[in-house]
């Protein structure tokens, strides 16, 4: 006989369950009426409550909300319990029943399967039991998560607060609270349809003066949002919510694209509703499409799950059977016709709102696929609605990452449509970056947007998605041709500007230059290592910690082949606005290699110098090469890289210095406002954010010697001494190394900083950092001399052959 007794008692669980209906009854002070949480007697909290307590409840309106609403939760919690051991009891009584006759037929005889069929009745007690304890966990996590709108609705969802569900909603007035379904979903959609179609008066007033009803839907989206953070799916009420929405307004051949071709054009309703319909319809599609929350573009309407795939397919066959190639033009332009309203519609979404991992991919593999007919059809989409779409579609971080590494956060291959089986990592970013977009490349930089968001997460399984997309990114940008006729696409577009006869996609479209710089950003510490293998994130390996100063072993880090960095740092620097920037952050990241000589530990002596002088090695060669691939002599690509250098020292004082309000390049502020600020072009940070900038006259022989270096490398390390404390402003007052006006005087950023020749400043620059340096004298010395002697560009005439 199966032995599983409950010892939950539903009896009592009922009698409490009462009680706090009973609860709910006095505090709305309707003692003596019963039921009142699942037959609400008002739509509103005001009205919940009774007539001679009316006053007072509106008057402390949260505590009593707070206390109606634990009564509820209470009794969602208890019914859950209550069924849940019913349905046990009824379960446990039928089993044991069916075993009681099944041993009564056996009689005396035992039968050759006669175990195995005993021992299934237990199995089956056992599930039930299982199932049980299932549910009564569920019901204990809503209780301890409170009256919140998630729980609410799941007690809703549930069935315990009756046939509508809203009590939640009624006492708190509030529509997170209001659980849906189908029936809400069909309101909404006959209003819709006979407002923009018909004109309806009732119709329209009820959208307009109840901006609920379509706001409910934009609720439902963003309630996606936070399921998909929780780890959690919509309500089986709230995905039929979305799909009937959907379905009810499919209308004509093309279905729901028909529908929104009517908003656009309907003459019943004003802008601000046409508007709001949009928005509320898109944000619905997006939460729709997410497989993530039970959703998935299998549930969205044929004409949407058909536009987003791409342009109907050529018949070669055909037209060499003498098909009219005419007919092959309509299909297109028919389909494009079709994408532009997609396009539109999505556009008007929320931005928070976003798509599913599938929807979004699809969307941004169709726009790589279909992107050069804009120069063959002009009847078709054009370059702002495939920006719409890009805007849209890369708003899904797994989705951007599929397109920037072939794989899905699990690892998996992707596997496009078969009209986009074709689009590559590759072949996708040359088509988005290479593009010459109206908005400058701004909805295309968005497909690495998410890369540093992850990368600073807590989360280490997002670090490494980062990670891994940023090591495929850089690994395709900086690819070398293997053909030496061949040049890289991202720094050869074959598009003609000014005195560059083939400018970079970062010139091209200037937003790409401060996206990628975003990225370089994310990663200055992983590039401050030399690397000669490939470009890959992986594990540090144990005992490699003299590798990188920047991590320990066991830690994943960027990798990125020193032949990469050049070439990615070109395409950073080919814009020349944002180059400066670049500079100013490899001289804030010199200061925090020098930090850690002084306040690290455990780092090998010779390791920091040779890193900051590769680093700054290899700007250069980036700097350099930039203006030698434009095709200028030697010497006016020596003369370029050394004026963008005085910029990029113009931005790193104006940040760092007096010109930011600080009193002295602190390294603090130096460093971390500058990694910020310069996501920015130069023009728009210097001349309008700080206002007249510090500017620098470097001759033609700026960092040429050994000596030179040194002095550098000298200067930086004081800098770095002031702000940690280890000298004061006042000792460089009295050795008289500060410039600028009383009251906002500073270290200089670079020894041209000083008003007469360096030579009679420097000697008491090196004093000061030996005599301060304390026990970390031969770290840093060790660090001059790597410094001094690693640094070694070839970008000076004698090096060239200028």
């Amino acid at each position: 006989m199966p032995k599983n007794e409950c010892d939950i008692d539903s009896g009592k669980v009922d009698s409490a369950r009462q009680d706090y209906d009973n609860l709910f009854s006095k505090i709305s002070g309707r003692s003596g009426e019963y039921n009142l949480i699942t037959e609400p007697v008002s739509f509103d909290f005001s009205g919940l409550v009774a007539e001679n307590l009316r006053s007072a409840a509106n008057e402390n309106q949260s505590a009593w909300q707070g206390s109606m609403s634990a009564c509820s939760l209470a009794f969602g919690v208890l019914s859950e319990v209550y069924e849940a051991v019913v349905e046990y009891d009824e379960k446990l009584d039928d089993i044991q029943s069916r075993y009681n006759t099944y041993v009564k037929n056996l009689g005396d005889t035992l039968q050759p399967d006669s175990i195995t069929v005993m021992q299934s009745f237990q199995t089956e007690a056992d599930t039930a039991l299982t199932t049980l304890r299932t549910r009564c966990d569920w019901a204990e996590e809503k209780l301890e998560s409170g009256a919140t709108p998630e729980s609410m609705r799941a007690l809703a969802a549930a069935g315990h607060f009756g046939e509508y569900g809203q009590i939640g909603y009624y006492i708190n007035e509030d529509l997170n609270y209001y659980h849906v379904d189908e029936t809400q979903a069909e309101t909404i959609a006959v209003h819709l349809r006979d407002g923009v179609l018909e004109g309806r008066g009732g119709s329209i007033e009820a959208l307009e003066d109840n901006p609920e009803l379509l706001a409910l839907i934009t609720n439902v989206a963003l309630r996606a949002n936070t399921a998909e953070r929780n780890g959690e799916k919509l309500t089986d009420g709230e995905i039929a919510f979305l799909e009937t929405i959907h379905e009810e307004l499919e209308i004509g051949e093309n279905g729901f694209l028909d529908f929104l071709d009517q908003v656009k054009s309907s003459e019943h309703i004003s802008d601000s509703l046409r508007e709001e319909i949009n928005r509320s319809l898109a944000n619905g599609t997006l939460a729709l499409s997410n497989e993530a929350v039970g959703g998935g573009v299998d549930l969205l309407p044929n004409d949407i799950q058909e536009t987003i795939t791409g342009r109907p397919k050529l018949d070669v066959d055909g037209l060499a059977d003498g098909d009219n190639p005419q007919n092959y033009v309509n299909s297109y332009n028919s389909w494009g016709s079709d994408f532009n309203t997609l396009a539109d519609y999505l556009s008007s979404s929320s931005p928070g709102i976003k798509g599913g991992t599938d929807f979004s991919a699809t969307l941004l593999a169709t726009t790589a696929n279909n992107l050069h007919y804009v120069d063959f059809y002009p009847d078709g989409p054009d370059d702002s609605a495939y920006q719409k779409i890009l805007d849209v579609a890369a708003r899904n971080p797994e989705a951007n990452n599929i397109m920037l590494t072939g794989k899905d956060f699990d690892g998996n291959v992707y596997e496009h449509h078969e009209k986009n089986e074709g689009i590559t990592p590759e072949s996708f970013l040359e088509v988005i970056y290479s593009r010459d977009w109206p908005d400058d490349g701004q909805a295309a930089s968005k497909v690495t947007d998410w890369i540093s968001d992850f990368s600073a997460s807590d989360d280490e399984e997002k670090q490494d998605w980062a990670g891994e997309a940023a090591a495929s990114l850089i690994s395709i940008l900086a690819e070398e041709p293997e053909d030496d006729k061949d040049k890289n696409p991202f720094l050869f577009t074959g598009v003609e500007r000014e005195d560059n006869p083939s400018v970079a996609v970062t010139e091209l479209n200037p937003e790409l230059a401060g996206a990628l710089a975003d990225v370089y950003m994310t990663y200055l510490d992983d590039f401050t290592n030399g690397h000669g293998g490939d470009t890959e994130y992986r594990e540090l390996s144990e005992g490699r910690e003299d590798v990188s100063i920047f991590h320990e072993s066991g830690e994943n880090v960027l990798f990125v082949d020193d032949g990469d960095k050049e070439r990615f740092i070109q395409l950073l620097v080919a814009n020349d606005d944002m180059a400066p920037n670049i500079i100013a952050v490899t001289e804030a990241q010199e200061r925090r290699i020098i930090e850690e000589v002084f306040s690290g530990a455990g780092v090998h002596k010779d390791i920091p110098g040779a890193q900051a002088a590769g680093l700054r090695t290899i700007l250069d060669n980036a700097l350099i090469q930039e203006y030698e691939d434009r095709e200028m002599s030697s010497e006016d690509a020596i003369k370029k890289t050394k004026e963008q250098w005085e910029k990029g020292y113009s931005v790193f004082t104006a940040v760092a210095s007096g010109a930011a309000g600080a009193a002295n390049p602190v390294l603090g502020v130096g460093t971390s406002v500058v990694l910020e600020m310069m996501k920015d072009p130069y023009k728009d940070f210097v001349e309008e954010m700080v206002g007249d900038p510090v500017t620098f006259d470097f001759d033609e022989n700026f960092m040429d010697t050994i000596k030179d270096r040194e002095n550098h490398a000298n200067l930086q390390a004081l800098a770095v001494m002031v702000d940690l404390g280890m000298i004061d402003m006042d000792t460089l007052e009295e050795e008289g190394l500060l410039v600028g006006k009383e009251g906002n005087k500073r270290l200089p950023v670079a020894t041209s900083d000083w008003p007469t020749l360096p030579e009679s400043f420097i000697p008491h620059v090196r004093d000061l950092v030996r005599e301060n340096a304390g026990d970390k004298y031969e770290e840093i010395e060790a660090y001059f001399e790597e410094f001094k002697n690693g640094h070694n560009p070839e970008m000076h005439p004698s090096r060239i052959g200028g």
